[in-house]
């Protein structure tokens, strides 16, 4: 039994790092692809707080809740799947926003805020994400953490969507 156990954690402790090193390599192609959006989004997370995480926390209720309901139909459900797609990646990607969000705030707290490189950036990400993901496996605060990061990050997809359908008009 004990054989099994260490095969076990050899496994999940393999997928952990496959996870983080994924996390990483989406963080740094993000990053280098979409500078002006995440800049963006870490200007809503910091400047907008209070009514991103407002959108979030109604959306991470109400999303789940009308994919549900789609699903009843016979209509709905290739429409559900697209949604459930569409929510899981949205959460996904805001996560990664709220990471690049912990690790510009370090560098700025160490000074390194205004003068940053993509090289230096990377790096503040890859310790915000290990430290975040350390903070998440704690029983309960972790799990808490992460409801709040999430609803961070998905409001802050839906506040700056919204505030970029609002702010661009057709010509």
């Amino acid at each position: 039994m004990e054989g099994v156990r260490t095969v076990a954690g050899y496994v999940l402790g393999g997928l952990g790092v496959a996870w983080l090193s994924g996390l990483a390599l989406v963080g740094a192609l993000f990053l280098s692809l979409f500078p002006d959006s995440l800049t963006t989004a870490l200007r809503a997370i910091r400047l907008e707080t209070g009514p991103v995480l407002g959108f979030g926390l109604i959306a991470i209720f109400a999303a789940p809740t009308a994919i549900l309901f789609l699903f009843v139909t016979l209509f709905g459900i290739p429409l559900a799947i697209l949604a459930l797609a569409a929510f899981l990646a949205a959460l996904f990607l805001g996560y990664l926003m709220v990471v690049f969000f912990v690790g510009d705030r370090c560098l700025w707290l160490v000074g390194k805020g205004a003068t940053t490189h993509c090289g230096l950036r990377f790096l503040s990400f890859v310790i915000a994400l290990f430290a975040l993901e350390a903070a998440s496996s704690i029983p309960f605060v972790g799990w808490m953490l992460m409801f709040f990061v999430l609803a961070l990050g998905f409001g802050t997809w839906l506040y700056v969507l919204g505030r970029n359908r609002l702010t661009t008009r057709p010509t």
